[in-house]
């Protein structure tokens, strides 16, 4: 094998190996969006809920039914707030892994030109390359 096959295959080990963290990284990203995008409509529908159940019979003096519905209207509002704070969190955790994904691209394709770099700069010095390993059976 010569040395340019070499450095050709540490290559493209260094591009599946940064593939295989990459995949690991983003797992649960998706999940993430899901969230995301659907925790604040889901508050909301329960917030209509709330307010229809809100809105029953009742019996007794104005004031009073008046104070007991302005209660129930506030705890019927309690789920978009919280389907909106939920809504956040996801999002702001799936922009974090986004951001992680693209720094350690950006890390490993630095690391691999340094490292073809310097196995360049090797071979062109006339040192010779160690011989490449035996390959692992079943990989």
């Amino acid at each position: 094998m010569t040395a340019d096959l070499r450095i050709e295959a540490v290559q493209l080990a260094c591009g599946r190996a940064a593939a295989d963290v990459r995949w690991n990284m983003r797992r649960g990203r998706a999940s993430l969006a899901a969230i995301a995008s659907s925790a604040a409509f889901l508050g909301a529908l329960a917030t209509v809920i709330g307010i229809v159940t809100a809105f029953r019979g009742f019996d007794g003096e104005r004031s009073a039914i008046m104070a007991f519905l302005a209660a129930l209207l506030g705890q019927a509002v309690v789920p978009t707030a919280a389907g909106i704070l939920l809504a956040v969190f996801a999002n702001s955790g799936h922009a974090y892994i986004g951001a992680r994904v693209d720094a350690f691209d950006r890390e490993m394709h630095a690391a691999t030109l340094d490292l073809m770099n310097r196995l360049s700069l090797l071979m062109d010095s006339g040192t010779s390359l160690p011989p490449a390993p035996a390959p692992c059976a079943g990989i």
